[in-house]
C-alpha cells in the first residue's frame, strides 16, 4: 500500500509571507533560467562564428578573417558584461531565498561542505567560459594581424 503524501505545513521566518517566500522562489528559478538560455545563446553564436571563420579561411582575404576575428571578441566582451551582470542577479535572488527557506539555506550549505568547489560553479560558466572563448578570438585575430604587422 502506498503511502500518502502529506503537505508540509511550512512557516516562513517571521519577517516573510508565504506569498513573499513563493515569490522569492519563483524569481530565483527565472533568473537561473535567464542564465542558462542566454549562456547556451551566446555559446552557441560563438560556436557559428568559429565555423564560419573555419569555413571562410581559404576563401576570404586576411582583412576579412580580422574582422571576422574582431566581431568575435566583441561579441565575447558582450557575452561576459551580460554573464556577470546575469550572475549577480541570480546571487541575489539565490540569497534572498535562503533567508526566506531555511531548509534550502541548509541545503546549500550541506552541498557545499560536501561538494565544495562544485557545488558552485556560476563563476566558470559566467566569467571562465566566455574568458576561454575570447582568449580563442584573440588568438585568432593575432594570428591575421602578425603578417601584416611584420611588413
Amino acid at each position: 500500500m502506498a503511502s500518502e503524501k502529506k503537505p508540509v505545513d511550512y512557516t516562513p521566518p517571521s519577517d516573510f509571507t508565504p506569498a513573499e517566500c513563493e515569490r522569492s522562489w519563483s524569481h530565483a528559478l527565472h533568473e537561473e533560467n535567464v542564465f542558462n538560455e542566454r549562456l547556451n545563446f551566446f555559446l552557441l553564436a560563438q560556436a557559428m562564428l568559429l565555423v564560419f571563420y573555419a569555413t571562410a579561411i581559404a576563401d576570404v582575404s586576411r582583412w576579412t578573417l580580422v574582422a571576422i576575428s574582431a566581431c568575435g571578441v566583441v561579441l565575447t566582451v558582450f557575452w561576459l558584461l551580460i554573464n556577470i551582470r546575469q550572475a549577480g542577479d541570480l546571487e541575489d535572488a539565490k540569497r534572498r531565498m535562503k533567508k526566506c527557506l531555511p531548509d534550502y539555506a541548509e541545503y546549500c550549505r550541506r552541498s557545499s561542505e560536501e561538494r565544495g568547489f562544485y557545488r558552485n560553479l556560476l563563476p566558470v560558466l559566467s566569467h571562465g567560459v566566455p574568458l576561454v572563448v575570447g582568449l580563442i578570438w584573440v588568438a585568432l585575430l593575432v594570428e591575421e594581424l602578425f603578417p601584416i604587422l611584420a611588413r
